[in-house]
């Protein structure tokens, strides 16, 4: 991360507490991580949530 500062690069962290790269699989996390794919991939809004 540091390293990304120094060089003056545009980053996106995104921290749970209590979880760690490998288990983080609550509902939330799951759609918070859909809805930056969606907009940062695909370049569209996400949906509104809750989605029924």
């Amino acid at each position: 991360m540091q390293a990304l500062i120094a060089a003056d690069r545009p980053f996106d962290l995104k921290v749970w507490p209590g979880s760690d790269h490998y288990n983080a699989c609550t509902p939330y996390i799951r759609r918070v991580m859909w809805d930056y794919f969606v907009e940062h991939l695909l370049g569209e809004r996400p949906p509104a949530w809750p989605v029924d």
